[in-house]
């Protein structure tokens, strides 16, 4: 079973190659709001983010307009 590890060094040096600065995206991530766990999932997501400088907007919708979005 493969084994992952965080690596923030290497996590910023591939943003950073790809031509995001830190602080300098901003992304937006929509959920079903019907469902707790997801809440719980981007919030998890939004801190993981930030600690590489990248804003996560958590956005709750209904599961039938997140389609439309």
């Amino acid at each position: 079973v493969a084994q992952y590890h965080e690596d923030l060094a290497q996590a910023r040096a591939l943003l950073e190659s790809a031509g995001v600065t830190p602080g300098g995206l901003s992304l937006t991530l929509t959920y079903a709001q019907e469902d707790p766990a997801q809440a719980e999932i981007a919030a998890a997501i939004e801190a993981g983010w930030a600690r590489l400088g990248v804003q996560v907007q958590p956005r709750p919708m209904r599961w039938r307009d997140q389609c439309a979005f």
